[in-house]
């Protein structure tokens, strides 16, 4: 007969044996739903900036000395706070004049530029946000000059 502390030293062998052929069968699926996690948080990111910058780009553009020039910059100012790269702002329209009704700012990134892992799932489609505002300029010309 063996001896009981023997028996269970086999015992806490084997065992262990099937800890390490758990973890190995389990760890790639953990890795994998962990990086996809930070990547799906990461495109979050990327798509609440390119909101925001068109927000703040369509501020800018409201104002009464607004340029398109002006209205850009601020929205890259945005892009690049948070490292997005390649943003792509336009301005509608352009020129921004005295008489602008409403002012239109669209902002676009490359998703696979700026995520990690994304460029496998994307094939080059882009994080686009459109915001338009009624120009400051528009009240005043509407109450018949100053």
């Amino acid at each position: 007969m063996i001896s009981q502390p023997r028996q269970q030293r086999r015992i806490r062998l084997a065992r262990r044996g099937a800890h390490i052929v758990e973890m190995a069968l389990v760890l790639p699926i953990l890795i994998m739903v962990v990086f996809g996690i930070i990547e799906f948080a990461r495109a979050n990111q990327i798509r609440q900036t390119v909101k925001q910058a068109a927000y703040e780009g369509a501020r800018v553009g409201i104002t009464m000395d607004a340029t398109v020039a002006s209205v850009q910059t601020q929205a890259n100012r945005v892009l690049t706070s948070v490292g997005i790269t390649g943003g792509t702002v336009t301005v509608s329209p352009n020129p921004i004049t005295s008489t602008t009704p409403f002012v239109t700012v669209t902002v676009s990134a490359s998703a696979t530029a700026n995520g990690w892992f994304m460029k496998y799932f994307t094939a080059g489609q882009a994080i686009t946000a459109a915001v338009t505002l009624e120009s400051e300029n528009s009240g005043i010309s509407s109450m018949g000059g100053s």
